[in-house]
């Protein structure tokens, strides 16, 4: 039978598969260069990592999407496929819900379809793919540098839970997004198989795609401090704050209080930061000490001349010696 709910179901069906898809995405990347720039530019980007900025980031994103997409649902609409036979004695029109550049006249994916398609799977797989695994690369080899400057305990802990948190979101959105492109391309570039066990590998990493919007909240509540306490209270609820020696949240801005406002994280990526640069300083400043010390020793060195004695010193000395020995002889 096909679809039944009309043109209207129809367009906002479409343009709701493939909005959120982008959506969801790119507000990943946000993420990953929200890290990169609490990590590698803490002090740089006090001013532009803020409350303010983060939301106009978000929104324009999701504007930007939406807006891209409005020619596409334009295009959508209920397609009539022939008919099919429901049983012995009738037979029903068969509709699908597609874009209609899509489709060729044969049923099949025109070059519109084999374009969009691949799009998707360059800028909404491939493309965020790569950006967030190359800020995740730029952070840990800046990481890695800066581990001979720190020596706080906790500032390590703390970049070892990021580590894994970053690398569980990465894994996470690589394995639940590769099916479904996989198929995609299938279909574009080799054949569209029409037997059963396709369309049940189809449904199921379909389905596994979507799972990966709903895993991300579930990952951050059970993995960052500061989600559970802001998430708390955009629900009014007041959560206990962790005391350092419990605090075991995978968060981008420990060591830090427990703090959910833009303010306390702020103060929290400033201490690490400040620490950070105040042994880079003290390391410098020794350093220094030291090489005045040696530049000192060797000048006084290089100046020192033994003491010169003169002839009248020494025919004064010899005289005084042989008047204090005359009475001794006598």
């Amino acid at each position: 039978m096909g679809w039944v709910f009309g043109h209207a179901a129809c367009v906002l069906f479409q343009y709701f598969t493939y909005v959120p898809v982008y959506g969801s995405v790119y507000t990943l990347v946000l993420m990953s260069a929200d890290r990169y720039l609490a990590v590698v530019h803490p002090i740089r980007s006090i001013g532009l990592r803020n409350q303010r900025n983060t939301l106009i980031a978000v929104a324009a994103t999701w504007l930007l999407i939406s807006v891209c997409h409005v020619p596409f649902a334009v295009d959508v609409g209920v397609i009539n496929m022939g008919s099919c036979r429901v049983d012995n004695f009738s037979v029903r029109p068969l509709d699908i819900c597609a874009n209609r550049r899509f489709l060729d006249e044969f049923g099949g994916f025109s070059a519109s379809g084999k374009l969009f398609y691949t799009l998707f799977g360059l800028l909404g797989y491939l493309l965020p793919f790569l950006v967030i695994i190359t800020l995740y690369a730029c952070w840990k080899l800046t990481c890695g540098r800066a581990a001979g400057v720190s020596k706080s305990g906790e500032a390590a802990r703390s970049k070892r839970r990021v580590t894994r948190m970053v690398v569980i979101v990465i894994v996470i959105f690589g394995t639940c997004w590769l099916p479904i492109h996989v198929v995609f391309a299938l279909q574009m570039w080799y054949k569209d198989f029409e037997d059963d066990w396709f369309r049940y590998l189809q449904a199921g990493s379909q389905m596994l795609a979507y799972m990966n919007s709903c895993v991300n909240p579930i990952l951050y509540a059970f993995l960052s401090e500061n989600f559970r306490q802001a998430f708390a209270k955009f629900l009014g609820i007041q959560l206990k704050p962790k005391t350092r020696r419990d605090n075991h949240n995978w968060d981008t801005r420990a060591p830090s209080p427990p703090a959910s406002t833009a303010s306390g994280r702020l103060t929290a990526t400033v201490a690490t930061a400040m620490a950070t640069v105040r042994a880079m300083t003290t390391a410098k400043t020794a350093k220094s000490t030291v090489r005045a010390r040696r530049r000192s020793a060797r000048n006084r060195i290089r100046r020192w001349r033994p003491p010169m004695v003169s002839r009248c010193q020494l025919r004064i000395g010899g005289e005084r010696s042989r008047s204090g020995a005359e009475p001794a002889s006598g």
